[in-house]
């Protein structure tokens, strides 16, 4: 159950920016009639029918990033971990975390685009982008954290790591690009310390 849900909020994160890109192709088709893209045919769908796709994706990739995250954190409160549970734990964690990269770097380069794109235009809007851009990527960095921050308190509960790099581990999980490189590092630690149990 619990790859079912992080399976389907990493595949939720792409189709949102596939919706987003329809819309930019829909809109650039729109102002230029010479525009070779896939927008002209979309599908058969305009911008705003993209738009209300993408708003859609966007809610419901939120709710299952919501339920990933308690189904994550419900795991780390289970009364007594196994070496198998924490070593599943240890998977999805790096198939949440690893999935999301792509997402991030599509995200930064988006941002950046938006953002040259509004400072041409409005200077004063610059901030309020950028903030939304930063919401975005934390919340989703907050949701893929969630199988991390469980196989931490689970391996902390087998004895596994120390009280130290608990909480080194789980700070890092909340900082941007430190949580994949700490991802990486807890995995490969925990798969060399679980086969001495």
């Amino acid at each position: 159950m619990k790859w079912v849900f992080a399976t389907i909020y990493s595949i939720g994160l792409y189709t949102i920016c596939f919706a987003l890109y329809m819309v930019c192709q829909c809109d650039m088709y729109r102002y230029d009639s010479n525009y070779i893209g896939s927008g002209g045919i979309a599908l058969g769908l305009n911008a705003q029918a993209w738009e209300i796709i993408a708003i859609s994706l966007a809610i419901t990739t939120l709710a299952f990033g919501i339920v990933n995250y308690i189904v994550g954190i419900r795991s780390a409160l289970s009364k007594t971990p196994t070496v198998r549970n924490t070593n599943e734990l240890r998977r999805i964690m790096m198939f949440s975390k690893l999935t999301s990269v792509p997402f991030f770097i599509i995200n930064f380069i988006i941002s950046a685009l938006v953002s040259i794109g509004v400072s041409m235009v409005i200077i004063v809007t610059l901030p309020i982008v950028l903030l939304i851009f930063t919401c975005i990527s934390f919340l989703t960095m907050c949701f893929t954290s969630a199988y991390s921050v469980s196989t931490i308190v689970s391996s902390k509960k087998l004895g596994m790591i120390s009280n130290a790099e608990v909480v080194i581990f789980t700070i890092l999980q909340y900082v941007f690009i430190a949580d994949i490189i700490s991802s990486i590092v807890l995995f490969f630690m925990l798969k060399s310390r679980s086969k001495q149990l």
